[in-house]
């Protein structure tokens, strides 16, 4: 399994995801878009939680 974690502002997105171990697989920064909420299911993604702050 891969954990995925999102820090979310109005201009950018910062991503991180681990596997089961907490080794890093990736990590990165991208500007936020709404077409990327709207597709996130198209790669794969089998569940996603939201947790505002």
């Amino acid at each position: 399994m891969i954990y995925v974690g999102l820090d979310v502002s109005l201009n950018s997105v910062a991503v991180c995801a681990v596997d089961e171990t907490g080794k890093l697989i990736r990590e990165g920064t991208t500007l936020a878009d709404a077409e990327l909420w709207r597709n996130l299911g198209d790669d794969g993604v089998r569940k996603a939680a939201y947790r505002g702050g």
